[in-house]
């Protein structure tokens, strides 16, 4: 975690490891927000690595700008076919791009490592 102050207010950088899908996950996810920052979406920026695309569902609508990877560059698909389908997508978890949710934006990379 990183706190900065800025000329545009206070950024937060926050990172969450994977966790696997439960309540417990949602219930970590917020408590870990809202300790760094309150729930006020105006009372800071925040910027969160998220290890699991998947858990984008479960933050809390305060603005938050969401990197994401996890998804080993969609290598259970159809995109070296030239289709642009993942088994992930499939499941309904963000898999590549730009997703959005309330007020939070989250960028998934398909992360396919070095060559």
């Amino acid at each position: 975690e990183a706190t900065i102050e800025l000329d545009i207010g206070t950024v937060q950088i926050i990172g969450l490891d994977f966790m696997r899908p439960s309540a417990r996950r949602t219930d970590h996810i917020n408590e870990i927000l809202h300790r760094k920052c309150p729930p006020n979406p105006d009372s800071c920026l925040r910027i969160v690595m998220l290890h699991d695309p998947g858990a984008f569902r479960e933050l809390p609508d305060q603005k938050n700008l969401v990197f994401s990877g996890h998804t080993h560059g969609g290598q259970f698909g159809f995109l070296s076919l030239g289709i642009n389908l993942t088994l992930i997508q499939l499941a309904g978890i963000p898999d590549q791009g730009l997703f959005e949710k309330a007020s939070n934006l989250l960028y998934v990379h398909r992360a396919h490592g070095c060559r």
